[in-house]
């Protein structure tokens, strides 16, 4: 059923009683009627239109409760259609409209679906001026499945990429723990070799002043006075206090050495470290040999095998 506040504004377009919306409907609307006519010469135009009159909502001025009930009653057009021209207004640049508005609406709406470098693809393969609805759709359809193919090889690269980038975090964090642990270790080392040398450096300093106490106490007179007693006391109560810290120095002492043999014998956590090294090193290495030519890498290879067999030979392997 017609609106009929629409018939009434057609009969009184020439009138002054309209109101600015109402007149730009009545002007908006006649070009899309004229350019509907004549859609093969204003196809841009007719699309341009129609998206202006729904963007604009000026379909309203004319009682119309929406833009479906507009095209359909007062244009002609069904609203899937009308939804169509303007879907390629918006997609399509003008220029491309008007060369290929002798297509027609269903194919440019079709060729909507994809992007401009697939859509050169299948203009290349098909004549769309000659071709069937139906064979721009196959067409459409295939490019979209190859993109879809592409997306899930881009998307299954994209996550086999963070998993190696997870791993490599992994194993770079825990090479750095190695590489920290195996630091506190040389240092642990240095302090227990500083502390050992301290160690036989007051024993040699003890050792000295207990000879010399000892041979200070031979001195004193065999039937010794009161004043030589004193000494002689006083000598011997020393030599007692320099053997007890003499052995209390080599007990340090060889708890030292101990400490120190532990840690420098400790060459499991040396290993590790710079088996990790050689790894990342063999990594490297292998990536650098992929990208040579076959006859430089032939020679990079032989170099490589004379080295890994002199470490076999080295090594006992």
């Amino acid at each position: 059923m017609t609106n009929n506040t629409f018939l009434q504004l057609m009969d009184d377009e020439k009138t002054t009683m309209l109101s600015v919306e109402q007149r730009e409907f009545v002007e908006t609307h006649k070009q899309i009627v004229s350019y509907g006519n004549l859609a093969g010469r204003y196809f841009v135009e007719l699309a341009r239109k129609l998206k202006t009159m729904r963007d604009g909502k000026m379909y309203k001025a004319a009682g119309f409760e929406d833009f479906g009930a507009y095209v359909e009653e007062a244009v002609g057009l069904k609203t899937r259609q009308a939804y169509n021209y303007i879907k390629v207004a918006e997609k399509y640049t003008d220029k491309y409209l008007e060369d290929h508005a002798d297509i027609g609406i269903t194919k440019l709406t079709l060729l909507a679906q994809v992007t401009e470098s697939e859509r050169e693809e299948i203009e290349e393969k098909l004549n769309l001026g000659e071709s069937t609805a139906k064979d721009v759709e196959e067409a459409v359809r295939e490019a979209i499945r190859e993109r879809d193919e592409k997306q899930k090889q881009l998307d299954l690269f994209a996550e086999e990429n963070e998993n190696l980038k997870a791993e490599l975090a992994e194993r770079e964090s825990g090479r750095d723990s190695l590489q920290k642990a195996y630091e506190e270790k040389k240092a642990e080392l240095a302090e227990a070799k500083k502390q050992a040398d301290d160690l036989k450096a007051k024993k040699s300093d003890l050792e000295k002043k207990l000879k010399e106490t000892k041979e200070a106490a031979k001195e004193i007179k065999t039937v010794p006075d009161e004043e030589s007693k004193k000494i002689a006391e006083e000598q011997r109560v020393r030599a007692e206090e320099l053997e007890k810290k003499l052995r209390e120095t080599n007990a340090l002492l060889t708890a030292a050495k101990e400490q120190k043999k532990t840690i420098a014998s400790d060459e499991l956590l040396v290993f590790k470290v710079k088996f990790e090294d050689l790894q990342r090193l063999g990594d490297e290495i292998g990536k650098s040999l992929s990208g040579m030519d076959q006859e430089t890498a032939s020679k990079c290879k032989n170099a490589l095998n004379a080295v890994l067999n002199s470490w076999k030979e080295d090594m006992g392997l």
